[in-house]
């Protein structure tokens, strides 16, 4: 131990080595530092003054920070005595601060002190300047604090603030009263420290005095909460600090007046000791500490306990989750943060702060964990094949482990991958193989269930593969047929479930088609006449080919080109005709362009006449409905047509 003004560093000696005296009167100051290759809060120090008094020799505290573990450079010394001080008997009490930089440049450090005064609900608080010096490097200094009006009732509190970096400069208060031989020594609390609250241990037994001083050292209104305990009684009250502002809440005075808390409770009139912690929401605003006093035996202890954040529990975002094969659904786990006293605490108060580690894991195949999880509080899982899975979560922090779970499902996929928005009415062969509809399931060989619903006034009964709905196939591919055509566009739904692996798809697959019915043709293009003059056998006359489109309903739709060999009927009356001839006629099917060819013979054993003409009466049917009904007249050069309808 050295002292840090001395300029001689080589010859440390004890406090209380032969030819230095214990105590000397002043007040003197003295820099210690150790250094250690320990990380962050895995080396921890603490010493002893010793001075003598008249009678006997009087201990003091050395507290020792951790610079790995300091915040900020401002330290915060919550209910110093200043001037008068009720708790503590007689005298008028005068600060100090005692100062050393450890660092190897100058720094600037200033005190400010906060009064409060006014009774509760309505106090003031007061902000001034007090100190203000420039410190040199590796140097200690004392900084008196005199002729400061201070409240009795000790909300009297002090932070200290330099330039240096967080770490650098060490900081203790103590205040003295002239004459007497003990002093009050404080312990500062990093502004930032995330660790405050306390589990603190009172007592009013014996004539003590125990009160609890907090300090608001922030420009903005602080709430905290207040937890009396012991074995019979609990006690707790959210009390409002205004900026600046201590408060004195005295255990006497709660137990004597039997206040009231929040829930209209009190404490028992003969409770004489028990524990108080309080809480706020966020740790680096409020500083505090309990003084257990009394003035009889001229003892003021402080408790000034440093509770730590822990791990107290851990829950998924959702119990539950439902994914479909391919896709990813997230989870996160959401944990709470508790004042631990104890090494080993799980539980205690709730605070806000501290951390946890993560893993991830998952059982069954049904699901993947994406790389993204390790040591993330938050974890996207893919869907691999149908079936339910559990997802674990590893939470912890130092001994305290929390698994909480979420149930997983993966659920197949249905879509529609082939077809048309429309099918054709009836049972015609040669129109059905037009109506398939191909769906997809993922993944395969599993069973799909197809229904169907319409709106349709003309009530259509929906089949798949003949069957009636619902229709249940390992099929992917379904012939759709109605009995009767939609009244209007996509007035009908199909609807495709999937099952696989015991698992059903989320969401079916759906379509909204049109039943089109084969309504009626229309001409396209002028006919064509191919004469036939053949001498053996003798035949005289032509040849005529008549091309129609094909029309459907609702909507009067065009039938697109790709239609082949859809059925066409054809039935043609004897001709009425005054020349001898013979009819022949023939239509088969649709072509490639969709459309309905009829071609139409007439001819004689001889040339036709030049007034030649005959009259028939034609009907053309698409699919097995029929779509025309035509007049036929001919003449000695070619056919003409009249329509008879339908039209539309």
């Amino acid at each position: 131990m050295t002292e840090a003004c001395s300029q001689d560093h080589s010859n440390p000696q004890s406090l209380i080595a032969p030819g230095r005296p214990a105590n000397s009167g002043d007040p003197e100051s003295l820099g210690v530092q150790l250094v250690s290759n320990a990380g962050p809060g895995q080396f921890a120090a603490f010493g002893i003054t010793q001075r003598r008094g008249a009678s006997e020799s009087i201990f003091g505290a050395v507290p020792f920070t951790d610079p790995k573990l300091t915040a900020s450079p401002s330290t915060v010394f919550a209910g110093l005595p200043v001037g008068a001080a009720d708790l503590l008997g007689q005298g008028s009490y005068k600060p100090y601060v005692a100062l050393a930089n450890f660092s190897l440049r100058p720094t600037h450090v200033t005190v400010r002190f906060s009064r409060t005064s006014g009774l509760s609900g309505s106090t003031i608080a007061s902000d001034t300047p007090v100190g203000d010096i420039n410190l040199p490097p590796q140097r200690t200094q004392i900084l008196p604090l005199a002729d400061l009006q201070g409240d009795s009732g000790m909300r009297n509190s002090f932070v200290v603030t330099s330039d240096a970096a967080p770490g650098d400069i060490g900081v203790s208060m103590a205040s003295k009263a002239p004459g007497s031989e003990g002093e009050v020594e404080l312990l500062g609390k990093d502004a930032q420290q995330p660790e405050n609250g306390g589990a603190h241990p009172w007592s009013v037994a014996h004539g003590n005095d125990s009160t609890v001083l907090i300090f608001n050292h922030t420009q903005q209104e602080q709430r905290v909460v207040a937890t009396i305990l012991n074995g019979k009684a609990l006690w707790q009250k959210l009390i409002k600090l205004s900026p600046l502002e201590t408060i004195a809440l005295s255990m006497n005075e709660l137990i004597k007046n039997q206040v009231r808390d929040d829930r209209q409770r009190v404490l028992p009139a003969d409770l004489v000791e028990g524990e108080i912690i309080w809480t706020m929401s966020d740790p680096q605003t409020v500083t505090g500490r309990l003084l257990v006093s009394n003035r009889i035996a001229a003892m003021a202890r402080n408790f000034s306990c440093s509770p730590f954040p822990t791990l107290c529990g851990a829950s998924m975002n959702n119990s539950s989750g439902t994914v479909n094969v391919g896709d990813s659904i997230g989870f996160s786990v959401n944990y709470s943060t508790c004042l631990g006293y104890n090494v080993g605490d799980c539980s205690g108060p709730s605070t806000s702060g501290g951390s946890a580690n993560f893993s991830w894991s998952g059982s069954g195949s049904a699901f993947t964990l994406q790389t993204s999880c390790s040591g993330e509080p938050s974890c996207s899982v893919t869907g691999s094949n149908p079936g339910t899975g559990t997802l674990t979560a590893q939470v912890s922090y130092y001994n305290c482990i929390y698994y909480p779970q979420a149930q997983v499902t993966v659920a197949p996929t249905v879509s529609f991958t082939g077809g048309n928005n429309y099918i054709f009415e009836g049972s015609d062969p040669t129109v059905t193989g037009f109506n398939q509809e191909q769906v997809q399931g993922n993944p395969s060989q599993g069973t799909f269930s197809w229904s169907a619903t319409t709106t349709s006034v003309n009530h259509p009964n929906i089949f798949f593969n003949g069957s009636s709905s619902p229709y249940s196939t390992s099929s992917d591919v379904v012939t759709v047929t109605g009995d009767a055509p939609s009244s209007s566009l996509l007035d009908t739904t199909l609807t495709v479930g999937y099952s696989a692996n015991n698992q059903s798809a989320q969401t079916p697959a759906t379509r909204t088609i049109t039943i089109r019915l084969f309504k009626f043709l229309q001409q396209a293009g002028n006919i064509q006449v191919i004469p036939i003059n053949n001498s053996n056998p003798p035949q005289y006359g032509y040849t005529s080919y008549v091309y129609y489109n094909v029309y459907t309903n609702p909507g009067g739709q065009l039938l697109q080109p790709g239609y082949r060999n859809i059925s066409v009927y054809e039935t043609v009356s004897q001709p009425n005709s005054n020349f001898p001839v013979t009819e022949v006629t023939g239509t088969g099917g649709t072509d490639d362009n969709s459309e309905v060819v009829d071609t139409l013979s007439i001819y004689g054993s001889s040339p036709l006449p030049s007034n030649f003409s005959a009259t028939a009466d034609q009907w053309l049917g698409v699919g097995g409905f029929i779509v025309r009904h035509n007049t036929l007249s001919w003449s000695q050069s070619g056919p003409s047509i009249t329509n008879l309808g339908p039209t539309s």
